[in-house]
């Protein structure tokens, strides 16, 4: 129920609804409305992951509507999300009984057995369902699920069989897709080989399948036949030239052959297709003339794109680096301000923009909440912890930087620029001895890292202890 899915007054009455409903409920009284009324009110609250209200909603609508289906389907679909699946499983147990031919009461058991591990169980209702379906479209779309199953058995045959059966039924069901994708992430060879030839020849009974044509395209991109795949998704886009899928796929093979010119070209066509600018487009235009240095003309397309939509935070976030990357620290922070409409202030990539912004304009008071902050969000990134490192040594010294790098090699003791850092921090703080054994450590776990040292210490490019430590080092790699 995403409020850009409905007409501005139409979000209006569902708000006044859901108001209404929450006032009744404080003064104590029974809410009283109609079976529409109160089933917007229930999937108001599940979209929005408020789960306590949803569940009261729904006890309210039961207790005026006794088994009523719609609340009693929509109480399952609540404990399945709430990790209370066996409660959902009786639910739909007993709707079964009394609507058995609701399709929708199996395909949600079948879905609930998935979760279970019960594949068999889960193909079994997915029979069930099929049986209450005369839709040809819908039958198609339920033997994709059949095959899903069949590939979490390992049974990639049968799996393929129903592929083929749904494909007979609507060649155009791009649901397929998801199936073709989970075979891919596999990354057997062997595995993905067999699905090409099965492709193949599913493409010669159904030569203008556009999911087929898309589908290998796929495998052949995972198998990095990177040139293969492009003649797979320029098929697709042959038989439905106004189908963004292929075109997209098509964009990420050339990114991926960093041929982001080429990338480039097809994304505009995207763009060509669309009545008014995409900013996901938009974005993924400006990453890859950010790829090609050229930040200028990548900036004019992170601002087209938060011109076309002001709530999209991953373009403020695009254009806040780009800023940032170019020192205009203040203006990434202005971008942050206006991501912050539509996230929370612990959003990672916001946190570290403030942080780096906060730390070029000197303003290290604001910038070292924000890192901790950050540290406790998203403990992933060890490079964050030298940034954080750099930002304590500017305005404190090196002793209060080593501090802060210390904790990072307790998070991160295999990481080898942590220890590169350190030892750059132990010899400008006059201890040598330390810093040859922190170097020495960090040479150990990747030799390739002494970049990472001097940049930090130039000076001591030619010092002889270093390089008769480099020496040392070096020697031990080759035996």
């Amino acid at each position: 129920m995403s409020k850009r899915n409905y007409l501005p007054e139409e979000w209006e009455n569902i708000k006044l609804l859901v108001d209404s409903f929450e006032e009744i409920v404080a003064s104590n009284d029974q809410p009283f409305f109609d079976v529409k009324e109160f089933e917007t009110i229930i999937d108001f609250f599940m979209f929005r992951l408020n789960y306590k209200k949803c569940e009261e909603a729904i006890k309210h609508a039961l207790k005026l509507y006794p088994n009523n289906t719609v609340f009693l389907f929509q109480k399952a679909e609540l404990f399945s999300q709430c990790s209370r699946e066996h409660q959902a499983l009786e639910i739909l147990k007993y709707l079964e009984k009394i609507e058995p031919q609701n399709t929708e009461v199996y395909i949600k058991k079948g879905s609930l057995y998935h979760h279970y591990k019960e594949y068999e169980k889960a193909i079994k209702e997915y029979f069930k369902a099929i049986k209450t379906v005369s839709n040809e479209l819908e039958v198609s779309n339920i033997y994709v699920d059949i095959a899903e199953e069949y590939i979490y058995i390992d049974d990639i045959e049968n799996s393929f069989e129903y592929i083929h059966k749904s494909i007979k039924l609507n060649p155009d069901n791009e649901s397929v897709l998801r199936i073709i994708n989970f075979i891919c992430n596999a990354e057997d060879e062997e595995y993905l080989n067999y699905t090409v030839d099965v492709l193949h020849d599913f493409l010669e009974e159904f030569p203008f399948s556009l999911p087929l044509w898309i589908a290998l395209g796929n495998v052949y991109e995972i198998l990095e036949h990177y040139f293969k795949a492009i003649e797979a998704y320029d098929y697709a886009i042959a038989i439905n030239p106004s189908h963004m899928l292929p075109y997209l796929n098509k964009a990420q093979v050339f990114s991926n052959l960093e041929d982001y010119n080429n990338a480039i070209k097809v994304y505009k066509q995207m763009l060509a297709l669309e009545e008014k600018p995409d900013c996901w487009i938009l974005n993924l235009i400006g990453e890859c003339y950010e790829k090609l240095n050229k930040p200028g003309t990548a900036r004019k397309y992170f601002t087209k794109a938060t011109e076309t939509d002001s709530l999209d935070y991953e373009s403020w976030i695009n254009l806040g680096f780009n800023y940032l990357n170019n020192d205009e620290p203040q203006k990434a922070l202005d971008c942050m301000e206006e991501a912050l409409q539509t996230v929370p202030a612990e959003f990672p990539d916001i946190l570290f923009i403030k942080a780096k912004a906060f730390t070029y304009l000197k303003r290290y008071e604001e910038a070292f909440p924000q890192f901790e902050l950050l540290l406790a969000v998203k403990d992933k990134n060890p490079d964050v912890w030298i940034d954080y490192a750099d930002a304590v040594e500017e305005y404190k010294g090196t002793k209060a930087a080593i501090k802060i790098l210390e904790r990072g090699i307790k998070k991160f003791p295999d990481y080898a620029a942590l220890q590169y850092r350190i030892s750059a921090c132990k010899f400008k703080s006059g201890k040598q001895s330390q810093g040859l054994l922190c170097l020495y450590n960090a040479m150990s776990k990747d030799f390739s890292g002494m970049d990472v040292f001097f940049k930090y210490m130039p000076e001591l490019k030619n010092s002889k202890n270093i390089l008769k430590l480099i020496e040392l080092v070096h020697k031990n790699i080759k035996h």
